[in-house]
Order: C-alpha cells, then structure tokens, then sequence
C-alpha cells in the first residue's frame, strides 16, 4: 500500500495516460492486490477480536458470579450477626436472674427488632435456658419435642461458645431451603438460635446471567441443590449427576471457569466459592457467550465487500479513499470497543462494591484528590470540596463504628510515645482558627506556656479526642465563639496532668440529656434544632479512649448559651522544660493551605515502585495519587503476577494489598523475601490494606512488612512514609512543604 501511495502521488497526467493506454491488467492486478491486503486485515482483526471478546466474556462472568457470591457470603454474616445480638440480650437477662417470663418477653423482642430491623426472612429467636424452652415467635411444640435432643441444640454444645450452622437443608414445611445459627451461652447449658429461609438465595440466581443467557445453581459441599434458575431442580443430588460430576470436583479444585461438554454442547461453567461450604455455578453454551462476535465479524464482512466493489468501480483513487474510509470505521470501532469494556468494567464494579466500604472510599477521596489538585475551575473545586467533606464525614462514621467495636470488646490499642507538645497543640489551635473562618465565628485560643515541652502518651488518640470535641463545638454554634484552652500541673516528679477545655456559645444542651451525652448511638437534644450528620457515636468513643489512658471527662452547658467539655489525662513527663508561647503566630491562608496541597513532599523520577492489588481502582488510584512525585510506578494484579514481575527487576519499594485471591498478599511476602535469588528480598515492603480492625499493624509487622497504612489513603501520609524509606539518593527533590 506504501508503495501504491508512492506512485500515485508521483506519477503527472502523462504517466496517467500511459498507465490508461497500457490496459486494465495492471488496474486489476492492483485491485486484487487490495481486496486481498483488505480480506487479510478483515481476518486478523476478526481473530484478534475474537480472542479478545473471549476473554471479556470469562472476565465477565467471573466478576458477575463473584459479586452473587459475596452477597451471599454477606447475607451469612449479616444472619451470625443478628444471632449474636440475641445472645448478648438472652445473656444480660440471665445474669439478672429474670423468671420464665422475662425471658420469653427478650425472646419475643429480639423476635421482633430481627424481623423489623434486620431480614423478614429471619425466623423468630428459639432456644433453651435454664432447661426451658422459649420462642420469640410463640410456637407451641409438641408432646414429644425435647428441644436437648434438637441438632441444634446439640451442635451448639460444641461449639465452645462459637456460632455454629446447621448444613443448609429442605425444610419440609415450606419446601424452601433453611439454615440454622446456635449459640451456646455462657452457663454452657443454655442455647440461642433462628433459621433462616434462603428466599433471597432463589431470586439471587435468577439474576446470575450474561447479556441474558445461561443458567444458575447454588450447592452445598456434598452437591445438594439449594438454589435453582429452575426451581424444580431445588433438592435435587448432583453429585450422584453424570453430567454435573466433574463440574463439582473442579469447583472445589478453585477452577474459577473452565469449558466442558453439558447437554453435548460445549460451554463454558463459572463457579465461585460463596462460603459455609456452599459454590454458585453460572453455566453458559459457548454459541451464547459468543454470539455477538459473529454478528460483528458479519457485519465487518459487509464493509468489507462495499468497499471492495467501490474499489473496482473507481479505481486507484477510489481504493485510497475507501482505505481511508476503513481506518476511521475501524478507529470508530476501537473506540466504541474501549468505551463498551470500560461501561462494563464499570458496572461490574458498582455491582460489587457494597461488600466493603473502606475499598470505595479509598477510591472516591483519592480520584477527588487529583481533581483538586489539577482542576482551575472554581466550580468543580467548590464540587470537589463537597465531595471529600461527605466522603470524610462517611469515613469518620465508619471509623467511629470501627472505633466503638474496638472499645466494646476492649482491644483498643494505646501508641505511648514521647511527643512535642507545642507542635501537637499549634496544630489544634491552626485547625480550630481555620474552620471558624468558614462559619464566620471566632477563635479563642489560650495555651499555658508552662506546659512542658516534650510529654509521653499517645498523641494520635489525643488528636482523635480533642479535633472531635472542635469539630461538634463548631457544628453546633452558629453565632459567636470558639475557645480551646490548655493547660494542666505535676501529679508527681515524673507524671503531669494535661487539660484541654473546648468551649463554645452555641445551642448548649438540655440538663436531662447531660447524664445519656455519652452513651453509644445517642444524641443530646442539641441535635433536634438542625440536622446534625452521625450516629451517635462520637462522645461515646471520646468516653472511652479518655478511660483507656486513665483520664476524665466532664461537661457543663446550658440550653442556648453554649457548652463546654474539659479532658484531664495523665501523661509522662519527658522534658520538663516549659513550652513557651505556643500557637501565637498566624496561621497559613487558606490559599496557601491550597497552594501547599498541590505540591508533593519530594520528586524521585529514579526511583522504582511496585503497587499489588487485585482491585484496579485501588491501583488508578494510587498510580493518580503518586504520579506528582515522578517515580517510576508498575502494577500488578496479584500476587502471582508481583512475584513473577520482583524477579525481573529491582525495585525501591513494594506496596502489597492483603485480601486477594491466592497466593494473598501476606503469602506474596514471604514468597519474596523467602527467595534469596530475588532481587528484591530484601525491599522493604508496605502494608496498604482496607483492614484497619484491632492488632492489625502489629500483626502486618510482624509477618515481616516494614510498615502498614490503611486505606483510604492520605496522600500527605504516603508520601512522608515513602520519602522516609527511599534511599537518600533517589529523592532528587525535596520541597518540604
């Protein structure tokens, strides 16, 4: 074709009459030449795609059935929590020595809260205590019902205090398929349990398809059936099935998808593993996963043969405008194909999303981070700051159920470590003088300069403390100001105790609601003069890190003149040399906090890093959050692929996600490090992970990571950590903002 365009543009109205005059051989012999360049092209696109779309469609019935999977896995969880509820209710009562009837009465209430609050499909609360059997749904048993003998009640026995579950079975009653949760209580006699009918299950797997074909199954680990697209099929034994004999080994082998002859048709089964021992199954023929590529190579061929017949009928000069002509129908196509992979990769990952939330958050903030950062318009940013505020609002929430699951079962942690104490009380005195800005209130800000300047005790859980008590003063006052106050005194030659006053003029509180201020999941009456976001769970857990390092907490308020909230806690003195004046300078602007932002810490373009993650927002994300930094970033999808991709280079830094599928990425560690060949054995390796509960960094150090951050990730935090861990002289630049 090159050399056809050479030609044509070199050759003058006497060469084209002397290409005329010598016949229409020549004329031919290119247009066959072209018809046989452009079948070539039609094929090898054909097969490409062809390839292509196979792959899209396994990657989509892969991620179909794993998003039915999870929710089913969650629907468990969401049953074992409600049974624990119930429990803890049955339990506090006994501990009370109430009668037969006050334990029927939190039966017939916890009934009624599952029912009400939790799933319909929940069956009422049943079991024994103290030898009786109760029911929260007043069913009366018969003569011959001993509910010691029940499996139930039986498998709760060894349970060692555990949730244990009944295998899914056929309840004769209903015909629908049950599953039972028991609990054994602390007398280690009494039992709590419930069923739940898996109506949700049946219409599950009515939703499990592609592009609307194929069929799913839900089965036990033995092969029952317990969930149909053919509901006759319900009950049935496939493991006793010719036909569905090898597609239960292999499921159980981890095969995620795999092609296999069912009904003499080839096609391609996906399965997932949905716990409790349970698989789903999506079975598709292959003539329907792949019918649409037929249809487009068949309209390609179309194409195909118009052009053609435009190249013979015009000639030289038609060719090249009909191959010009193609290339913009086939960039066309390209584009399309990108936007439809990128709209079903999309769905399929809001389809999905809803089985973690840190995962998600992480997402929104950071793609809202770099909108921020390189956005001018003054709409978008004005949208944008809406955005990161809600998303640390859902955050803030999220931590704070996180942070009272921790407080309800005592394994909050305390970080006791020496800090600057004007370092720590300028930066609440700069957060508390930059927020009244946006309420147009006033700050005042009284900082003892006796204070000693350097104290021991956990300064990230003070700032917890005291930015929430800023944070509820400027939410509820709308006129007026703002106070912080710190000051304290010696308890002895080595302990001082620290105070901090937060004061405001705002709405106060009422004296009655004073005493239940604290109390998880309620609110003062404050809150009724405007809609105030949260769960009431924010004093509740400022209660109870104050109690975990030994201090108090106190309020006093007054309905319409505002509140005040003082926190002493006991820290150690490590310099007693006083303070000084401390937060007495100006703060930055706001423009330059904006300006600040847009910076990063350090640029390092020699340096290498490897980001693992099975989830590829996470690695966009990342990827967008680090690119100011210059740094060399690779990606890898699991750790399979970041074991294979470490022995090929050597990398500065590796950040690891934990949840993925095999090998995880604790196991990806050790592989590595394990591996004295490797090149990157001895790279230290980051934690990044959305799993934040109790003990977790201290159990990620010492499996062997270097450090651990949780997700979402603060791009100022990451930075700081990865500009303290490069090597000195890969940073080429370091801005110190």
């Amino acid at each position: 074709m090159a050399d056809k365009d050479v030609l044509l543009k070199d050759e003058n109205n006497e060469g084209l009459h002397k290409k005329r005059s010598g016949g229409t051989l020549p004329f031919f012999l290119i247009v066959i030449a072209v018809v046989a360049s452009m079948a070539f092209v039609v094929i090898f696109s054909y097969t490409s795609f062809y390839n292509r779309a196979k792959n899209d469609a396994r990657e989509l019935g892969n991620a179909v059935l794993s998003e039915k999977a999870e929710r089913f896995t969650g629907y468990i969880e969401k049953a074992k929590a409600a049974i624990e509820v119930a429990a803890v209710a049955v339990e506090d009562d006994m501990r009370k020595s109430i009668d037969y009837d006050g334990i029927h009465s939190v039966f017939v209430t916890e009934t009624n809260m599952i029912k009400n609050n939790i799933d319909p499909d929940f069956s009422g609360v049943y079991g024994v205590v103290n030898g009786e059997y109760h029911d929260g749904a007043d069913w009366i048993p018969g003569d011959d019902f001993v509910a010691t003998e029940r499996p139930w009640y039986k498998a709760a026995l060894t349970g060692n205090g555990e949730i244990v579950m009944i295998p899914p079975y056929i309840d004769i009653e209903t015909g629908e398929v049950c599953i039972t949760f028991s609990k054994l209580l602390y007398d280690k006699k009494s039992v709590v349990s419930f069923d739940v009918f898996l109506n949700m299950l049946q219409s599950l797997v009515s939703e499990i398809k592609i592009s609307g074909n194929g069929y799913a199954f839900v089965t036990t680990n033995d092969g029952t059936v317990i969930a149909h697209t053919d509901k006759s099929e319900v009950g049935k034994d496939y493991s006793k099935e010719e036909m569905y004999t090898s597609v239960l080994q292999r499921a159980k082998l981890k095969n995620n998808d795999f092609v296999t002859k069912i009904d003499g048709e080839e096609s391609t089964v996906f399965t997932q593993e949905a716990g409790e021992g349970c698989y789903v199954f999506l079975i598709v023929k292959n003539r329907d996963l792949y019918s649409n590529v037929k249809g487009i190579f068949y309209r390609d061929l179309i194409v195909f043969f118009l052009i053609s017949a435009l190249v013979v009928l015009l000639g030289s000069i038609a060719v090249r405008r009909s191959m010009k002509q193609l290339e913009d129908e086939e960039e066309l196509v390209r584009k399309v194909e990108i936007a439809n992979r990128s709209n079903q990769l999309k769905s399929v990952f809001l389809s999905s999303m809803s089985h973690e939330i840190r995962t998600p958050i992480n997402s929104v903030l950071g793609m809202n981070e770099m909108i921020e950062r390189e956005s001018s318009e003054d709409n978008i940013i004005s949208y944008s700051k809406n955005i990161e505020s809600a998303g640390y609002m859902l955050l803030t929430i999220v931590n704070n159920i996180l942070d009272f699951s921790k407080l309800e079962s005592g394994e909050v942690e305390l970080s006791i470590r020496p800090y600057q104490t004007a370092s720590l009380l300028n930066d609440f005195s700069a957060f508390l003088r930059e927020r009244v800005k946006e309420k147009g209130l006033k700050a005042v800000v009284d900082i003892s300069e006796n204070i000693p300047s350097y104290l021991s005790g956990d300064q990230t859980r003070i700032r917890q403390i005291i930015l929430n008590l800023i944070t509820n003063a400027m939410k509820f006052t709308e006129s007026g100001s703002v106070t912080f106050r710190a000051f304290g005194r010696e308890l002895s030659e080595n302990e001082y105790l620290l105070s901090i006053v937060v004061d405001d003029t705002g709405v106060g509180i009422e004296k009655e609601e004073l005493d239940k201020l604290f109390s998880s999941f309620e609110k003062g009456e404050r809150s009724t003069k405007k809609h105030v976001q949260g769960v009431g769970l924010g004093l509740s857990i400022i209660k109870g890190l104050v109690d975990a390092m030994g201090g108090t907490i106190r309020v006093e308020s007054e309905l319409g003149k505002g509140s005040a909230f003082t926190v002493e806690l006991p820290q150690q003195i490590v310099d007693r040399q006083p303070a000084g004046p401390v937060a007495k300078e100006e703060i930055r602007t706001k423009a330059e906090n904006e300006e600040a932002k847009k910076h990063p810490l350090f640029e390092a373009p020699e340096a290498y890093v490897l980001a693992v993650d099975d989830n590829a927002i996470n690695l966009s994300v990342l990827s967008a959050l680090l690119k100011r930094t210059k740094m060399k970033i690779d990606t890898a999808n699991g750790g399979a692929q970041a074991i294979e991709m470490s022995k090929e280079k050597k990398y500065d830094l590796i950040f690891m996600d934990h949840m993925m599928p095999s090998p995880d990425g604790i196991e990806t560690l050790h592989i590595i490090k394990g591996d004295p060949d490797n090149p990157n054995a001895k790279t230290p390796e980051i934690a990044l992970t959305a799993n934040a509960v109790a003990g977790a960094e201290k159990m990620y150090l010492d499996e062997g990571f270097d450090a651990y951050l949780t997700k979402p990730v603060n791009p100022k935090r990451i930075e700081k950590l990865i500009k303290k861990m490069l090597p000195e002289e890969k940073i080429s630049v370091s801005y110190g903002l």
